[in-house]
């Protein structure tokens, strides 16, 4: 009797313990997925193997979505070009639009705070913003690559400033997962016209500190999870602009220059406009009329004839 005791307390003690070394009862050798330790019962099973199927599900509607995505954004692409054609008096049929895309950047709120007033001057340069897809293996390094093509300027030599951010989540509703965000180094023309060191002796920011790239704390970052508030602060404000870019400003970019997509998204009210609306307006004039003259100065460089 007391034989059989042993050997039921022997038992009941390889599956609290879970028997890791592979030597109890088939039923208390298991450790499964998640920590558990003892032998699953048949509805936890069951449950674990419906909720693989799930995940199964998941991962072919993310890789669906990202091939339906895929396709149109290729569509989309096309007629993007066609709208910088326009901007940029490419096409014969058209009239140029200046200061197309400082005009919509300073309607957008996100963006707006982060461009300082000797930032619109270069910003009256940019002749297209573009998204780009940036895919890897599977669903593994997906993310998008930011890209702002600039026309000759006094400002730097770089004809492209871009940067990529790659969220392996980004088709999740998760908290965004950051593998890496890659900037770019601008080649300043000199000192003089070096937006991010002016600002920075100043103690103010540049739009142009965009370019570079934030320090990540580890391979893979979750937002939620960083622990040092200043760290947060910084990655979920340079990820809020990247995406600000990717998800409107640049699919909507003609409602942003006509300002609707302001109104319709409230980065600007009545009460706004009229508080600091006129300051701002003045500002902005300011920089695409020293566009002009600039540009009205380089024409009459070129030509020779008058």
């Amino acid at each position: 009797m007391m034989n059989d005791e042993k050997k039921k307390k022997k038992g009941l003690n390889d599956r609290l313990d879970g028997d890791n070394n592979g030597k109890g009862e088939e039923e208390g050798g298991d450790q499964d997925k998640g920590g558990k330790k003892g032998g699953w019962s048949a509805c936890e099973r069951d449950l674990e193997n419906l909720h693989g199927e799930f995940v199964k599900v998941r991962d072919d509607y993310f890789q669906e979505r990202k091939s339906l995505e895929r396709k149109y954004n290729e569509l989309y692409s096309k007629i993007f070009e066609k709208r910088c054609s326009v901007i940029n008096f490419q096409d014969w049929t058209t009239d140029d639009v200046e200061g197309f895309w400082i005009t919509a950047m300073m309607s957008n709120g996100i963006i707006r705070k982060n461009i300082s007033v000797h930032d619109k001057m270069a910003l009256c340069y940019l002749q297209d913003i573009r998204s780009v897809d940036v895919d890897g293996v599977g669903l593994k390094q997906y993310g998008f690559r930011l890209e702002f093509h600039f026309k000759k300027n006094p400002y730097f030599v770089n004809g492209i400033l871009q940067k990529t951010y790659r969220v392996p989540n980004f088709y999740g509703n998760n908290v965004p997962l950051l593998e890496s965000v890659e900037g770019c180094d601008i080649e300043w023309i000199s000192d003089k016209t070096n937006l991010n060191k002016i600002h920075h002796e100043n103690g103010e920011n540049s739009f142009f500190s965009f370019f570079e790239a934030p320090w990540l704390p580890g391979p893979l970052v979750a937002l939620a999870d960083v622990r040092d508030l200043e760290t947060e602060r910084i990655l979920e404000d340079d990820y809020s602009v990247g995406l600000e870019f990717h998800k409107k400003l640049i699919p909507e970019a003609v409602k942003w220059f006509t300002a609707e997509a302001a109104y319709n998204e409230g980065h600007v009210s009545e009460e706004s406009i009229e508080e600091d609306g006129e300051e701002q307006e003045v500002d902005w004039e300011d920089s695409l009329e020293s566009f002009r003259k600039e540009k009205e100065h380089e024409s009459r460089k070129e030509c020779p004839i008058q």
